[in-house]
Parts: C-alpha cells; sequence; structure tokens
C-alpha cells in the first residue's frame, strides 16, 4: 500500500481536518467523552472479526466460535463478548473505536492486527485514530516498503510456523515498516527477494508478538480466506493467544481443503492447459469423498451455551449460500455473505477427532487441488531442465548416482551437467582424476544410468577454472605459476576461485590435452564450456608472460604504466585475443571428436552487457556459429532482472538458444522458481539450467513436477 500523505499543515492553534471516514480527534487538553463499560471478564473462546464476513464465515467452518464485529459495535464498546478480536487496520477506525479497542486489551482481551493505514510523521500521528494502538501492540511504525519483500520467515522454533515451512510466500508484499518496543518480541522477518549472493538478507521485522498481541505487518486476515498458508498462520495465532479459541481438529483440514479448493477453481477457469478441467474435476471428487467421510463421524455433544447476556445475537443463515448449524460444505469463499449488519451465522458442531483413514482422504484431496493450483505455471514440452553436477555435489558410487537421478527425473529433468574437466581435475581415471573418485568414474556411471530415465548427460567444462580459493588440489598447487595475476602482482579471485592465465604456452596445452580426454566419450551428447571471462574481472592477466608479450608487441608495459585512450582499449583487445584463440582451439576440437553434438557457452552476468570491458567476446563467438547456444548466469532472483539479462542475450545474439542458469542459493521456494521459469520461458528462452541438485531433488521435486516440469519435454 503507498504512503498516505498526512494531513496539510495549519495555522498554529488551528486542529487538522480528520482524515476521511473516521472521527474528529478531541483538542489537546479536551475530555474526551468515551463512556467505557464496566470491565467484564471476555467468554474465552468467542473469536471477534471486525469487519470481514467471509473470514468469519471460513473461521466459523474451521470450528471456530467465530461472529463479525461490526463498527458500529467497536464504537458503542460492545466487545465483552469476545475473548479475541481479529483487526484490519487499513479499514479506518474512529477515535471512539481505537480507545474502545485499546480498552478491551487493557482488561484482558487479546487482539491479532494486521497491515496498517496512513504511515505519518510522529508529530502527525494524533490525527490518525489506528496510532493510539501502537502502545497495546508494543511497536512503532516508520513508514511503508513495496519493493523487494518475497517471503515471511519465521524465528527457529516460532509456534506461529508450526506444521508451515521456513519460508512463507506473501503475493502482496507491500508491508509497512515496524519496529519493535521493550514489551515485543519479533516473531518472522521479511526476507528479501535477492539477497546478495544468496544470503540470508532480511529485512524490517513481518510479524510481532506482545503480551497480548500479535501483529502482522503483511495483510493475514484479508489472506486467509485465499491462502492455505496463511490460514494455517492465523490458526496458529489464535492458539497462541487464546488456547480455549482453538480451531476443531475435526474441521480445520477440511477448511484448508475449501481455501484450496477455491483457489483450484480460479486457477482452472482462467488456465490454457488442456487437462484443466479433468485435474479439477477429480479433486472436485475427492473433495466431495473426504467431505461425505468426514460427516459421517458420530456428532459430539453440543457445547453448552455461554451466557446469552454476553453474546451478540445468533441465528441461522439459510437462504444465503451458507451451510446451516452442524453442516460440512465446500463453497468457495466469497460466495456465502453474511453481511447483516449486527446478526451473525452459528458457528458449526464440532466434530470429534477425525481418524487416520479420513484424514488420508482430505491430505489426497488437498494434493488433488494444490495439483490444479499449480496450472498458473505454463509448461512446454520441447525444452531443456537442466541441473548442473559440480564435482563435490557427485555421489561416490554408482547406486547413489542412480538415486540422484531417480529424484531428479521424478522432478522432472531432463538433462544433467556433470563437470568433467575444472582445475586441470577430471572424472576419469588416472594422474589427474579428483581424488574423491579414486576407484570409481563417476561419468561412467552417470552414462550407464541417465538413459534409462528419460535423462540426457552434456559434459562440464570449466576452461580457464583453477580451482577454489584455499583448496589443496588442481593444476595450481602443482603449477602455481600458470595462475592469472592482478596488475599489482596477486592471484586474481574471481567467483570463489583462482584463474589460469590463457597467454602460456604449457598452460593452454595442458588444458586442451584435458578437455579432449574428458569430454571424449561419446555418450555425451553435448558440452558446456564455462569460465571463458574471470567472472566478468576486468584486471587481469599481468603476469609475467602477458606482460612481455605485449611488451614485445607494442613496446609499452601495461603494469609498469597506466595505459589509457587507445592504449587501454590495444591492451583489451590484446588480452581478448588470448582468450579467443584459446576458446577456439578447445572448440574445434571438441567439433572434430563429434560434429554434431551441442556446444553451449556460459557467460556471468557482467559479460552479457557489451558496454562491459570483459576478455569473452562472446558475441563474436556466435556470430562466428562456434556455439549452439548462451548460458546466462544472471546472479538474481528477480524473474524481471532474469528475463533482461535473456532478452538482452537474444537481441545481441539472434537465432542462438539461450539458457538462463538459475541461481537456487537465492530462492526458497519452488513456486518462486517457476516463477522464474515462467518468466524466462516468455521470452523465448530454450530452458533452464539449475545450478544446484539439492533444492530440484528435495524441497523443490513435488511442486515442479506438478507445475512448471508436469509434462516430459523433449530436448530442443
Amino acid at each position: 500500500m503507498p504512503v498516505e500523505e498526512a494531513p496539510a499543515a495549519t495555522p498554529e492553534g488551528e486542529v487538522p481536518a480528520p482524515p476521511a471516514g473516521e472521527a474528529p480527534v478531541p483538542e489537546e487538553g479536551a475530555t474526551t467523552a468515551i463512556p467505557l463499560e464496566p470491565a467484564a471478564p471476555a467468554v474465552p473462546r468467542v473469536v471477534g472479526v471486525v469487519g470481514l464476513p467471509e473470514l468469519t464465515l471460513l473461521l466459523q467452518r474451521a470450528g471456530y466460535d467465530a461472529r463479525l464485529v461490526t463498527t458500529e459495535q467497536v464504537d458503542t464498546g460492545s466487545l465483552d463478548a469476545y475473548g479475541l478480536l481479529l483487526v484490519n487496520l487499513e479499514q479506518p477506525l474512529t477515535v471512539t473505536g481505537a480507545a474502545f479497542v485499546r480498552d478491551f486489551v487493557g482488561r484482558g482481551g487479546r487482539l491479532i492486527a494486521s497491515s496498517w493505514g496512513a504511515a505519518v510523521a510522529p508529530r502527525r500521528q494524533a490525527a490518525f485514530p489506528s496510532y493510539r494502538l501502537l502502545e497495546p501492540l508494543q511497536m512503532r511504525v516508520t513508514g511503508w516498503s513495496a519493493d523487494g519483500n518475497a517471503y515471511l520467515r519465521g524465528n527457529d522454533g516460532s509456534p506461529l510456523f508450526r506444521g508451515l515451512p521456513a519460508f512463507l510466500d506473501v503475493d502482496y508484499r507491500a508491508t509497512p515498516l515496524v519496529e519493535p518496543l521493550a514489551g515485543a518480541k519479533v516473531a518472522a522477518v521479511w526476507v528479501s527477494q535477492d539477497p546478495a549472493g544468496g544470503a540470508q538478507d532480511t529485512r524490517s521485522p513481518a510479524i510481532l508478538t506482545a503480551p497480548r498481541c500479535i501483529y502482522f505487518a503483511p495483510n493475514v486476515l484479508t489472506a486467509a480466506p485465499r491462502s492455505r498458508q496463511m490460514l494455517r498462520l492465523l490458526a496458529n495465532a489464535i492458539g497462541i493467544l487464546l488456547p480455549a479459541a482453538g480451531a476443531d481438529p475435526g474441521r480445520l483440514p477440511l477448511a484448508e481443503l475449501e481455501v484450496t479448493l477455491a483457489e483450484a477453481k480460479r486457477i482452472a477457469a482462467t488456465s490454457t492447459d488442456p487437462e484443466a478441467a479433468t485435474l479439477l474435476a477429480a479433486a472436485e471428487q475427492k473433495a466431495a469423498a473426504a467431505v461425505q467421510l468426514a460427516s459421517q463421524v458420530p456428532a459430539a455433544p453440543p457445547a453448552a451455551a455461554p451466557n446469552a447476556a454476553q453474546v451478540v445475537p445468533v441465528i441461522e443463515a439459510q437462504g444465503n449460500g451458507a451451510p446451516p448449524a452442524g453442516a460440512l460444505a465446500l463453497t468457495e469463499p466469497g460466495s456465502a455473505s453474511p453481511a447483516i449488519p449486527g446478526v451473525e451465522l452459528a458457528p458449526a458442531a464440532p466434530l470429534p477427532p477425525l481418524s487416520a483413514d479420513t484424514l488420508a482422504v482430505i491430505r489426497e484431496a488437498l494434493d488433488a487441488a494444490e495439483r490444479v493450483a499449480l496450472l498458473r505455471f505454463p509448461c512446454r514440452t520441447s525444452e531443456v531442465r537442466g541441473v548442473l553436477l559440480p564435482r563435490a555435489a557427485l555421489p561416490a558410487s554408482r547406486t547413489a548416482i542412480g538415486q540422484l537421478l531417480d529424484r531428479l527425473a521424478a522432478a522432472g529433468v531432463n538433462a544433467v551437467f556433470p563437470e568433467v574437466y575444472s582445475a586441470g581435475l577430471t572424472l576419469a581415471a588416472g594422474p589427474n582424476q579428483d581424488p574423491r573418485f579414486k576407484g570409481h568414474d563417476p561419468l561412467v556411471s552417470l552414462l550407464a544410468e541417465a538413459p534409462a530415465r528419460g535423462i540426457a548427460v552434456y559434459g562440464w567444462v570449466s576452461l580457464l577454472s583453477g580451482g577454489a580459493v584455499g583448496g589443496k588440489t588442481g593444476v595450481l598447487s602443482a603449477q602455481p605459476a600458470r595462475a592469472a595475476l592482478t596488475r599489482k602482482g596477486s592471484r586474481l579471485v574471481a567467483g570463489g576461485q583462482h584463474w589460469i592465465c590463457p597467454s602460456q604456452p604449457e598452460a593452454r596445452e595442458a588444458i586442451c590435452a584435458g578437455i579432449r580426454k574428458a569430454a571424449g566419450d561419446p555418450g555425451l551428447q553435448g558440452i558446456l564450456l564455462s569460465g571463458v571471462d574471470y567472472e566478468g574481472a576486468r584486471d587481469v592477466c599481468y603476469c609475467r608472460t602477458c606482460v612481455a608479450l605485449f611488451r614485445a608487441d607494442t613496446g609499452r608495459n601495461p603494469q609498469a604504466e597506466q595505459l589509457r585512450g587507445e592504449w587501454e582499449r590495444e591492451w583489451l583487445r590484446w588480452r581478448r585475443e588470448r582468450v579467443t584463440t584459446l576458446v577456439r582451439r578447445v572448440q574445434r576440437d571438441l567439433r572434430t571428436q563429434q560434429p554434431n553434438r551441442r556446444i553451449y557457452i556460459s557467460i556471468s552476468a557482467p559479460t552479457v552487457d557489451p558496454r562491459t570491458d570483459t576478455v569473452a567476446d562472446w558475441r563474436a563467438w556466435t556470430q562466428a556459429g562456434w556455439f549452439n547456444g548462451v548460458c546466462i548466469e544472471t546472479h538474481t532472483a528477480e524473474p524481471a532482472q532474469a528475463r533482461k539479462a535473456a532478452v538482452r542475450v537474444s537481441r545481441l545474439a539472434p537465432r542462438i538458444a539461450v539458457l538462463p542458469v538459475v541461481d537456487t542459493a537465492r530462492i526458497r521456494t519452488a513456486r518462486h522458481a517457476m516463477t522464474m521459469i515462467s518468466a524466462l520461458q516468455e521470452e523465448g528462452a530454450a530452458g533452464v539450467l539449475f545450478n544446484a541438485a539439492g533444492p530440484v531433488c528435495n524441497r523443490w521435486a513435488t511442486d515442479l513436477a506438478r507445475g512448471s516440469f508436469r509434462r516430459a519435454a523433449a530436448l530442443p
């Protein structure tokens, strides 16, 4: 929500006009005539929902004794019937209403509040009644943020996140910026959509807990009828503040099913997927079976009615789409409208705990409904769905490799890219084999196990990588003189690793020989050539060989002199020629081994921009027809930024396949990953490459297989 401006300044001594829809604020020092009723104990289990009939109905179906509270009731202080109030602070409060809510908390009532209205300077906050709730909520509001938020992350062990994943996707990400006071604790924080380097980039607090209150910066109260996770989050909050009002264990799963099925219907109504109608029909059938099975449970004895003097009048709503008391129904939230001023629907009669068989049927129906909801993500039948397999991630036995491939195939992956050559080390047995695989060749196991699972194997070759910083293996541990150096004479460090100079003849020969051996297996369907641009670094290479050769060619010393203008461009051109010569030679060797296999070139995000002075002249290489495609290491989790990079490559190198690399360390959920995939598909990308297998074959596998990868895809 955008920040609302405070009322315009007025001459000293005058009272500013109150915001629209809110009652006037009395002048400072004047007596506020608010006839507070005598304190009365709240009914322990009744939940009052202020102005949200849809949420009220959903909570009743979940087994809560929830009642709709009108603004008139709040303004007259008729709140003693409730043990807990749910208040959406985006809705305007009057001065009297805010005072009565504050008094309600002061007399022992509980409060769950969400979102905020206007964010104004402290000197203007007196004109906005909602600010009178800051003290019971134990927080201050400092502004609004509309960008950068993607997830809620609960603090470790927080009971609010019981039964929920560590990261929750939030659709509406505009949020008030809040700070806890001494009496509040941070229960969850916002997490950035694109944390730098994959770090836990936490932002402002998202959920605060106080002794009698819980505050949600995202509007959980309006999201709960449309999100199963938000409903569960709200149910956990109610259980913490008012345990006596806990959800009926027999009805809460059915309420979650209702919310999920409603989402499935909305998605199916607009989906172009040919299976949408069939999948929705199956989900509705399973949901109906779950409801029928649950309704066969013998009804529990009715709960004793609370004191009638303390309860808002209750009637059964008939004919308005709401179920009669005790009935089980699955209707889409929003279809029933208990919006009769001052009148409440009767809460559903409680059910005994459901049997394990009944819960299993409900879970099956939930799974079917979620499968329909995932149709929001398009699925193509011709694309690369690849996963990079660095040597450090490769299992050490053929059995373990088969198990890894099984999980990847179940997620819908159709290609793997094992790192067959990097830093002078290979997977094959011999003097240059990575010592972690002594006695076992992982590439042989991959080539033997992958075809039966419909997975293609591409060899991943890192051209100039010299090994991880601090590593004790690799070519630079035995040949340190081959390292690429910065102008200051230190080893270049980029992307967490050292690099090799392409100008030294011995280094070039060793690289070419090693790649020919590592990539020579005819079972490899293609090659990915990476490590050609030093991760976009410019300050390279100033080793003795490069300096001496350039000085012999031009008479200038690039290390001792500050080259400018034409000489600076000449120095860049000279270094590019060295890299291009090596790339051309490796490409010819690969084509000679297998003329028809596909070869991709991988470039980092800085290299994509043609204005960047990097040593990889990738546009010239693609224009010459050396490669079949370009893999972009976008280093972003923002779909718009990834799509922008893909578009740029497509325009700079038309008629060539574009294969972006998805950085799994920056993405926390499967839905975010599929949003990235969809954004790239819109721009005609030939597929995607995940840079790690872990999330793909574990946390994201089920959703990927039912979403973006729900049908098998042939390689383009």
